[in-house]
């Protein structure tokens, strides 16, 4: 896998992967140390800090490097007729 990344880095400036979840396959966690950086996407609302935590511990543990997480399916609790206002 690194020698594959490795010749794609020469041929793109950005490259983009989308891997296993950390807690559903090795692989998520594996291929970590062999990219520039993790971006961890949990589920707003869903999915609970601790569980977080240990997604953030095992990419650093196995030489990751942690860019930043993104919140999907966040509800808005506001009335969308509000939202059309603001």
């Amino acid at each position: 896998m690194r020698d594959l990344l490795d010749s794609l880095k020469e041929q793109f400036d950005l490259i983009i992967i989308d891997s296993a979840p950390a807690f559903s396959s090795a692989d998520g966690v594996g291929i970590s140390s062999s990219v520039d950086g993790v971006v961890l996407v949990m589920e707003a609302e869903t999915t609970r800090w601790p569980v977080t935590e240990e997604a953030k511990g095992r990419i650093i543990r196995n030489g990751g490097n942690i860019l930043g997480i993104v919140l999907n399916k966040r509800k808005y609790h506001i009335p969308e007729f509000i939202y059309r206002h603001l």
